[in-house]
C-alpha cells in the first residue's frame, strides 16, 4: 500500500466530537440533577 494514512480522517474527528458532545451533555444533566437534589435537601 503506497497511500499511507497519517493523522485522523474526517470521520474519526466527527465521531470524536459526537462522543465528547454526548459526554458533556451528560455531565451538564448530571450537574443540574445534583443541584436540584441539593436545593431539595436544604
Amino acid at each position: 500500500m503506497r497511500n499511507k494514512q497519517r493523522g485522523f480522517s474526517l470521520i474519526e474527528v466527527m465521531i470524536s466530537f459526537v462522543l465528547i458532545g454526548i459526554g458533556a451533555l451528560g455531565l451538564v444533566k448530571l450537574q443540574a440533577y445534583i443541584e436540584q437534589r441539593a436545593d431539595y435537601v436544604y
